[in-house]
């Protein structure tokens, strides 16, 4: 399975869409989950939710094979903390999506270090998938740091 996610603070419907065109045309053969926040567009080929709690949306990424997600910090920390492999598409500030760029420098550093697959653009989307398999994330002690203070931290807020 695999799990798309684009946060709390805005719509993404142009991942969204990519997404479900992806599957539509088989280039995604498995299942695939998303969480759409406030976007219009409904996708047509997987199964799709608003939002969750944060400790349900924590198991279905646990469950999944690897996780599509925007470039907030967030989405991008929680991959990383659960040592997950993720491609990680950013919100842009042309498309309305974000109120400056910043995703795009997230996922420029995270890429970098070689802990997300990036695809700075929709189009590349399918190109991205297609690395996953032999993509080998550059995980390090600190991340299981990361992981423990995300999880106390969703802890806290679940109280």
């Amino acid at each position: 399975m695999i799990l798309v996610t684009v946060g709390a603070s805005r719509q993404f419907d142009r991942l969204i869409e990519s997404v479900d065109k992806l599957i539509a045309e088989g280039i995604i053969k498995e299942k695939v989950i998303m969480q759409i926040n406030n976007g219009k567009y409904i996708p047509k080929n997987a199964k799709w939710f608003r939002f969750k709690k944060q400790d349900n949306l924590i198991k279905l990424a646990k469950k999944a094979r690897f996780l599509i997600v925007h470039g907030g910090i967030g989405s991008v920390g929680l991959a990383i903390s659960l040592r997950k492999k993720a491609i990680a598409v950013p919100r842009l500030k042309k498309f309305d999506e974000a109120i400056n760029d910043h995703q795009f420098q997230i996922i420029k550093e995270f890429a970098k270090e070689k802990k997300i697959i990036p695809s700075y653009e929709v189009a590349d989307l399918k190109e991205a998938i297609g690395k996953i398999k032999t993509f080998k994330p550059n995980f390090t002690k600190e991340e299981n740091k990361l992981r423990g203070l995300i999880l106390q931290f969703i802890a806290k807020m679940q109280k």
